[in-house]
């Protein structure tokens, strides 16, 4: 598909001198030619400035921070001077495969319900592994309500959509804050993932972050948001809400008793209130359950010996119906996609 669709790609940089240069050529080697590249020097200390300045590419518009800004308030300066009807985010440690951009505005072209989507991924650094977060909207949607579902480098999104909704990145949040603007574009308008690798997601010593005291500190007040959607007491499900969104091991009982108390509640609450789509809903619930069971240490709880003792037509037959239509309704979705 041909188009001259201008694209603005919005990437931070913040003492990324080791990096910076292959991500650069990244964007600089996209197929798609059509684009802005808007790069923010956030008060870089090291030579990550005279790395950018090196590059002649007319495309490129260099903004400086005096100081360091932080990731957010980078973001959205970019976002202000931005003239493309598309915008894609871009890291400075990350690299877009040369079709990424190319890929992205033709599958927005091609289904104009879709405000935003983001791709798969190859994990990069120490450890390699690929990234194959689910497609559709109303499974990203529930699969948000325990965890983040989107690479944020891959993002591309429709400016107008941005605008009208007012959407930016939240200057009060330090961590998490693709997190929760994507949250709250699951509610607002159609999203999805490519299911084809086109970014190389570096991790390095700073993803550790994510399981740190301070990331989890903010991701804490979007989980206490998404309890609230649901007319759930914070204070009540919070510390057992965390546990189960990071995989942690249940030690003890009372602990996986806690958890089944918790899943059983945001399930019913849900089929009240319809906040996520109801079926959906209950097949991620019943997947969460599954790594409570997986990831116990006491296997003697009367939960867990009840959940591993059931027959296989007990135990499943439901949700293999479920499965199965979802499955069906999934592959609908994708080739009406195509």
């Amino acid at each position: 598909m041909k188009n001259n669709q201008l694209v603005s790609i919005i990437m931070p940089a913040y003492n990324s001198e080791t990096y910076i240069e292959k991500s650069i050529e990244s964007i600089l080697s996209q197929t798609y030619k059509c684009f802005e590249f808007i790069i923010i020097n956030d008060g870089s200390t090291d030579k990550t400035r005279s790395i950018i300045k090196k590059y002649k590419d007319p495309r490129i518009n260099l903004i400086d921070n005096n100081r360091n800004l932080g990731l957010s308030r980078s973001v959205n300066k970019g976002l202000k001077v931005a003239k493309g009807m598309f915008i894609a985010r871009h890291d400075s440690d990350d690299i877009s495969l040369p079709t990424r951009i190319h890929d992205q505005i033709n599958f927005l072209i091609a289904n104009p319900s879709i405000g935003l989507c983001g791709t798969w991924a190859k994990i990069i650094g120490k450890s390699e592994h690929q990234i194959k977060h689910p497609v559709s909207r109303k499974e990203i949607q529930c699969k948000l309500f325990f965890n983040n579902t989107f690479v944020h480098s891959s993002l591309m999104f429709r400016k107008k959509l941005f605008d009208i909704h007012k959407l930016e990145y939240d200057t009060e949040l330090k961590r998490a804050q693709d997190y929760s603007l994507l949250t709250s574009c699951s509610f607002l308008f159609d999203i999805a993932n490519i299911p084809k690798i086109l970014v190389m997601y570096r991790k390095n010593s700073n993803t550790k972050m994510f399981s740190s005291h301070s990331y989890q500190r903010y991701v804490n007040k979007l989980r206490k948001n998404n309890l609230k959607k649901l007319s759930i007491d914070p204070k009540k499900y919070l510390n057992i809400y965390k546990k189960i969104c990071l995989l942690e091991k249940s030690k003890h009982r009372d602990s996986i008793t806690e958890s089944s108390n918790f899943l059983t509640t945001i399930n019913h609450q849900n089929k009240i209130l319809q906040i996520y789509p109801v079926d959906e809903f209950e097949l991620e619930i019943i997947d969460r359950w599954s790594n409570v069971c997986s990831n116990s240490i006491n296997r003697h709880s009367p939960e867990l010996i009840q959940f591993f003792t059931l027959s296989p037509s007990q135990k499943y037959l439901n949700l293999l119906k479920r499965l199965i239509h979802y499955s069906f309704k999934q592959i609908r979705v994708f080739y009406k996609l195509k």
